[in-house]
């Protein structure tokens, strides 16, 4: 529950306005993201989607996350998108369309988001920057899955994006407390590291009020915002000790695992990247936005700007670098940590847009400001204009490339959905190196059940919650076994491959036959369902798994642009008599 309103004449904020033609462009684009985004990471599933489908049916897998023994990872969380899917329940939609529907819906809350900020930037920085920001969130390649990706850090990137917009006016108790409010949500409720991003705002109000001699005022702000989010926590609160039965604080715990973790345990044992990690990450996803949104840190640069064009001037240099500053920290902060990973910067990908667009006008009106002022707004109109359409069609190369290479394992289980034997026991649907590529049990009918078979992977995989049908699901407290936070493996997990009654394999090569094998190949004893091919990235040229490019271009470079496919098939077991 937000601030109370303040009377219309004191009110500041993008509630006072509303872009219905940029919400229409952006609602078309990530409606179009839920229906062809893929799953970019198993954890969106395990951590996410499974505890979801738990909760709306019954049955689903369960990480050591959700052990009441660890408790880090949130159930508010969980049961905000649970009460989604309750709702499409309601109206009659399948598993299939409850998983897409939920991604609509988180459409429809992003396409909100980034017109709120949209309109921000059109009031009190500049409405060509604006208009550069909704272009390039549009078409970047990194807001197509981040967008729509069920993830704690896209829940914060929504609210960082509504608190940016509300710190963009000037400064007063109500769009001061309420971007404090936002901020507080998106870690309370979504990622407690996203807090970070709130320092520069924090330091902006403690120099506005030794500087302005307000500390009273600052101090109701921050008192105001405090009391709501005090509410918000309590709240979460509650209904954690509802599902884990204790008191648990779980925003504190991911802390508390992440940053003091140990030699054992922590994130680094679930893998340490290079520094260059998010380097690379960033040009794929961004390509040379990457680069622009980390020039505007060159301040001076917008001294000779205003001197050209001083209508873009409209937030003075101290408060244009808080503004840019969040996606700065962020940087800083991520860029040294051991353990990388993708959607770890999903919370600043708004801002990073945001950055890139600053720096794209002020290269426009620097680059232009020689030739004769009647020249000058149509060259540097034509200048953002080329600049937004390479990296647009860039983008879109990226795109492509994601849905045409990657799409197989959506498409299998999509095909297994519709196969479910009218049998009252349950289905044994196996999967072994490719168990990371599962995208949840949305895509299993009611009978069926995902179970592991051994395979090379030695680390920690999920257990299953314990089902029950009606009532609470009281696998949220109940202790499971063999679940632990040290990435041990638990060979408890894993059923015989003799009864499996489908298969879900692939024709990629096995270097060792020590408990894999390549089960296309046992004709005997297994047939194909349906396949689908899927990009062999390591065997396929950089450029060419990066971008999906026309096949006229790919035909003419077949080399720099080389593509090997493998085979991402169902099988069905033979003579499974009870199917």
């Amino acid at each position: 529950m937000p601030p109370a309103k303040p009377p219309p004449a004191a009110r500041a904020g993008p509630a006072r306005a509303f872009a219905p033609g940029a919400f229409a462009l952006l609602l078309a684009v990530r409606l179009l993201c839920a229906k062809h985004s893929l799953i970019a990471d198993c954890d969106e599933v395990f951590n996410y989607w499974e505890p979801t489908h738990y909760i709306t049916h019954g049955f689903g897998l369960q990480t050591w996350e959700y052990s009441p023994l660890y408790a880090i990872r949130s159930w508010a969380y969980i049961g905000i998108h649970a009460l989604v899917i309750r709702g499409l329940q309601a109206l009659g939609a399948d598993k299939i369309q409850l998983f897409y529907g939920l991604r609509y819906v988180l459409a429809v809350f992003c396409a909100f988001c980034e017109t709120q900020m949209y309109v921000a930037i059109r009031d009190n920085v500049s409405g060509r920057v604006a208009r550069l920001f909704l272009v390039l969130s549009a078409s970047a390649a990194g807001m197509f899955h981040a967008s729509v990706a069920y993830l704690p850090s896209t829940f914060s990137m929504y609210f960082t994006m509504l608190a940016v917009s509300y710190f963009l006016y000037p400064l007063d108790h109500w769009s001061r407390a309420r971007a404090l409010f936002y901020f507080v949500t998106s870690g309370v409720v979504g990622w407690p590291f996203a807090l970070s991003a709130a320092l520069p705002v924090l330091t902006e109000l403690g120099l506005h009020a030794v500087a302005r001699r307000q500390l009273r005022r600052t101090l109701t702000i921050f008192v105001r915002a405090g009391a709501y989010s005090a509410m918000l926590l309590a709240a979460v609160l509650v209904i954690d000790f509802a599902a884990y039965h204790k008191i648990e604080v779980v925003p504190l715990n991911i802390v508390m695992y992440n940053v003091f973790g140990g030699l054992t345990t922590g994130p680094n044992i679930f893998g340490v990247e290079p520094w260059w990690y998010y380097v690379y990450n960033l040009l794929l996803n961004f390509n040379v936005l990457a680069v622009l949104a980390y020039l505007p840190a060159l301040i001076p640069l917008q001294r000779l700007v205003c001197a050209v064009d001083n209508s873009f001037c409209r937030l003075d240099t101290g408060r244009l670098l808080v503004v840019l500053s969040p996606f700065y920290v962020w940087s800083a902060i991520f860029f040294v940590q051991p353990h990388k990973e993708e959607r770890f910067f999903y919370v600043v990908y708004p801002l990073l847009l945001l950055n890139a667009s600053i720096l794209i006008e002020w290269a426009a009106t620097v680059a232009t400001a020689p030739l004769a002022a009647a020249r000058r707004a149509p060259a540097a109109r034509l200048l953002r204009g080329a600049v937004a359409v390479a990296v647009a069609a860039v983008s879109f190369c990226r795109i492509q490339a994601l849905v045409h290479y990657y799409s197989a394992p959506m498409e299998v289980y999509t095909a297994l959905s519709r196969v479910a034997p009218a049998v009252s026991h349950n289905i044994n649907v196996c999967t072994g190196r490719e168990w990371y590529r599962f995208p949840g049990s949305y895509f299993l009918a009611q009978n069926m059940r995902l179970k592991f078979i051994k395979n090379n992977f030695n680390g920690m995989l999920p257990t299953e919650f314990a089902e029950n049908t009606a009532g609470f699901r009281d696998g949220t407290w109940i202790l499971p076994h063999g679940l632990n936070n040290e990435n041990r493996e638990e060979t408890s997990f894993y059923i015989p491959v003799e009864i499996c009654d489908y298969l879900i394999d692939s024709s990629f090569p096995v270097s060792d036959e020590t408990y894999e094998r390549k089960y296309l190949d046992q004709t005997d004893q297994w047939s194909t369902v349906y396949c689908a091919r899927l990009l062999d990235a390591g065997a396929s040229s950089p450029l060419g798994r990066a971008l999906k490019l026309p096949d006229a271009v790919e035909r003419r470079f077949p080399d720099l642009l080389r593509h090997e496919w493998v085979d991402f098939c169902l099988l069905k077991r033979h003579g499974a008599h009870h199917l």
